[in-house]
């Protein structure tokens, strides 16, 4: 994506699903995902955030533009990463409170 929010490369989705076969095989416990320029145009970040709850069903996995649509990436991406944390500590707190 450009400053503009247009469309320079279009999302590889092989790319995608490989990063998201390495965070799988790593055990991965939930997923940000974050994109330079989503604040403008969160397309790409949508797909992505698509392809990783196909293929990571049981994972939280959240765009940093749906969280923190702001111009400063640091921002988006803390953002989305603490979301995503509190998503899974949520998840667990209840898994152990259905076990009791």
């Amino acid at each position: 994506m450009t400053v503009n929010g247009e469309v320079d490369t279009p999302l590889d989705e092989s790319d995608v699903r490989r990063a998201i076969d390495r965070l799988k095989s790593q055990g991965v416990e939930a997923v940000a995902v974050a994109f330079p320029h989503a604040y403008v145009n969160p397309d790409h970040e949508r797909q992505a955030v698509a392809l990783a709850r196909a293929a990571l069903p049981d994972v939280p996995v959240c765009a940093s533009s749906a969280v923190l649509p702001e111009i400063r990436g640091y921002e988006r991406w803390f953002g989305g990463n603490l979301s995503t944390f509190e998503i899974r500590k949520r998840e667990q707190a209840w898994r152990t409170r259905e076990k009791h």
